[in-house]
């Protein structure tokens, strides 16, 4: 998660230097409220400048907020830029994903093409060595009751395969809106502790309580952010269930299907005879 991982490195730099808690800034975007308070920081820093009281703390508070101003200048672009690389992932892993269900969807349907042509050629041979109209009718309702077995299974299989296939994407669904969330959450609060910072410039607040306010409050943003994530992280166990679900599915379809085969196999025997059944062992090619 691009915003988040750039947003943690950022944070380790906020006691060092009052550039570096600017820099953390770069998830922050700006307010209409910032373009008010910014020329009262210009006003307030003029001030301070120009003042020949020479106070050591008074020069302090003109650098901060100095320095507050022109990297404040750069955080919407940041943010656009990183926005932007993260929908570009996410456009990658839609992309990968499709194209891995176009994949399976084509395999899988050449397959079954391929399998009712071999069906279909062992049922005409079945049909050729029928004899009599007794033996006709009799290879006829065995190809009715295959033909049923198989189009049973398909069907099962593609209704676990999209029930599969529809839990995945409400997966993906919900944690892209629960990242969303996190991350929008955590810009607000950033954004506030930046107006508080901003806004205690122009009152003349002393540069260190103004850090101070300012790191805890961009501390308690970023553990917000961290405790968001882990909780976004444990449902990616949500797959496991769907994984599980769609196995059981496939394996009573293929019980199913053995099932009825086994039925229209032995009604065929009953109706032929053993010897003239053995030759249908090949008409019950597993086809999905």
């Amino acid at each position: 998660m691009i915003l988040v991982n750039l947003t943690m490195k950022n944070f380790k730099n906020i006691s060092v230097s009052i550039l570096g808690i600017a820099m953390i800034m770069g998830l922050i975007i700006p307010s209409s409220g910032s373009a008010q308070i910014r020329p009262q920081i210009k006003e307030r820093v003029k001030q301070i400048a120009t003042s020949t009281k020479g106070d050591l703390s008074v020069k302090a508070e003109a650098a901060f907020c100095n320095r507050f101003l022109k990297t404040t200048g750069k955080i919407d672009q940041k943010v656009k830029e990183r926005e932007s690389k993260l929908e570009t992932k996410r456009t990658e892993r839609l992309n990968v994903l499709t194209n891995r269900k176009n994949e399976r969807n084509i395999k899988l349907s050449e397959n079954r093409v391929k399998r009712d042509i071999n069906f279909s050629e062992h049922f005409a041979k079945l049909e050729a060595r029928a004899q009599n109209d007794a033996q006709k009718q009799a290879v006829a309702i065995f190809k009715t009751a295959m033909e049923s077995a198989l189009n049973a299974r398909r069907t099962a299989v593609d209704a676990a395969i999209k029930t599969f296939r529809d839990g995945v994407q409400g997966a993906v669904d919900s944690r892209k809106a629960g990242v969303d969330v996190a991350i929008t959450s955590f810009k607000s609060a950033e954004q506030a502790a930046i107006e508080k910072a901003k806004t205690d410039c122009v009152a003349e607040v002393a540069p260190k309580d103004i850090k101070q306010t300012l790191q805890a409050s961009l501390k308690m943003a970023r553990e917000n952010l961290v405790k968001a994530r882990q909780e976004i992280d444990k449902k990616q166990d949500a797959m496991k269930p769907l994984i599980e679900t769609k196995k059981q599915a496939m394996e009573k379809a293929q019980a199913d299907f053995k099932a009825a085969v086994e039925k229209a196999k032995n009604d065929l025997k009953a109706a032929l005879g053993q010897q003239a059944a053995t030759s249908t062992n090949q008409a019950t090619t597993s086809a999905q």
